[in-house]
């Protein structure tokens, strides 16, 4: 689940912040947690692919109680 204050932190000082200090060939993506979670989501997976998109990473839903999803995130 992406909540909706870190999903705006994200958009409005992470994602500079880390183009600013991370190294170049830094892997980045979008993650959004407790996928497991359905009925609490707090943003759209549109807004999330959105700005996924926008900043040409990948986006990632995973469950760290379900291991869903863990294995595809790591192995990229």
């Amino acid at each position: 689940m992406l909540q909706k204050v870190a999903f705006e932190e994200l958009k409005n000082y992470w994602i500079e912040e880390v183009k600013r200090s991370a190294p170049p060939k830094i892997k980045l993506f979008v993650v959004g947690n407790e996928v497991d979670l359905v009925n609490k989501i707090e943003v759209p997976f549109e807004e999330a692919k959105k700005l996924a998109n926008q900043i040409g990473v990948k986006l990632f839903y995973v469950s760290a109680k379900t291991n869903q999803g863990i294995n595809e995130l790591l192995m990229r």
